[in-house]
């Protein structure tokens, strides 16, 4: 059934309302549109397999030179450089630790990786003991 409005000069025709039910609907639109957004934004960034295996084989360095020192527990990395060879990859850094003393010294080491049936794992770890 089609309502008709007569016009009347000086009067506007009565306004057209969107049903309630339809107000509903675009409000469930525009919040799944929002929460897509601040998923997206929010997200984790997906790490690459090389950024993984970069981790991972620092970690292993890292672990493979902390057995390598007097006080293991107090240890602290820094400087990590990543280069890549054709089989294998170094990792060089810095690490912190107390001497016998308790003395905080700075020694650089550096550890070589290779893969074997795609395991990361340590070939060589060298401490530079300066000292």
């Amino acid at each position: 059934m089609t309502e008709s409005y007569a016009f009347i000069p000086g009067r506007t025709p009565p306004k057209r309302r969107l049903h309630p039910a339809l107000w509903a609907a675009i409000g469930a639109v525009v919040a799944l549109l929002a929460a897509g957004g601040a998923w997206l934004v929010l997200r984790p960034a997906a790490a690459s397999p090389a950024d993984d295996r970069r981790t991972r084989g620092i970690h292993l360095c890292e672990e493979s030179i902390r057995d390598k020192l007097l006080s293991p527990s107090s240890a602290q990395f820094s400087g990590e450089t990543w280069s890549a060879g054709p089989v294998s990859w170094t990792v060089t850094g810095n690490v912190d630790a107390q001497n016998t003393s308790g003395a905080m010294l700075r020694d650089p080491w550096e550890c070589t990786l290779v893969e074997t049936n795609g395991v990361l794992s340590v070939a060589l770890a060298t401490l530079h003991d300066d000292n």
